[in-house]
């Protein structure tokens, strides 16, 4: 793949790609519609799942999504995995994906040809890497936190997605202030919102930026 061509984006076109219950792609795809904070400026073009049994695709079949919904499994792609994903976003004509709780590894091949961005519930790289997703960032959060034994700050994050895990270069992050004492699950959701409005602006700055990544 050559990388794409440039162009004048008007409205962003945005493919989402997920691997769970897709909570925050579901809010972007509410914040495109009148009313919402990306109606006129962004479009969720399609719908990249890396699991045929996901509550993603169940959000998005039960919201009147126009757009096409895809799974795309890495274990039954095997080496065509990456090759797949690509022809996606050819076929969509998409400016971005958006890796919004997306677990596989995104391939070279796709990073160089599309921009990408990736959602993440942490500072990076500090509590970023693989295997830290879900709980886990959260969870060392708050060990940290219970450590130093004070309140800290945490952050959402968006970045642009690189070839290693959480390397990408930061796009936004929304400070939360943590509470040593809270749990994972009551970390999880005071940040789960900012994480929604992180990924929402981050694309509100690519628009701003012709769908290029801001200085």
């Amino acid at each position: 793949l050559g990388k794409r061509g440039k162009k004048t984006v008007s409205l962003l076109r945005v493919a989402a790609m997920v691997s769970g219950s897709g909570s925050t792609a579901h809010y972007l795809l509410q914040q495109t519609r009148p009313g919402g904070l990306l109606y006129g400026v962004v479009e969720i073009g399609c719908l990249i799942a890396s699991e045929a049994d996901i509550g993603a695709i169940d959000k998005f079949a039960s919201d009147n999504f126009g757009g096409n919904i895809y799974v795309c499994n890495p274990k039954e792609a095997g080496d065509q995995f990456g090759h797949r994903l690509a022809g996606i976003i050819i076929q969509e004509e998409v400016d971005l994906f958006g890796q919004y709780g997306w677990l596989p590894m995104t391939s070279e091949e796709l990073i160089n040809y599309c921009l990408g961005t990736n959602q993440h519930p942490a500072a990076v790289p500090w509590f970023g890497g693989q295997g830290m997703y879900s709980r886990a960032p959260h969870a060392a959060v708050l060990n940290f936190a219970k450590t130093v034994n004070r309140p800290i700050i945490t952050v959402a994050t968006a970045q642009v997605v690189d070839k290693e895990y959480d390397k990408g270069r930061i796009l936004l992050e929304v400070p939360l202030a943590v509470n040593p004492q809270w749990s994972v699950e009551q970390l999880q959701t005071a940040l789960l919102p900012l994480e929604w409005q992180c990924q929402a602006f981050a694309l509100l700055r690519i628009a701003a930026y012709g769908g290029k990544v801001p200085p």
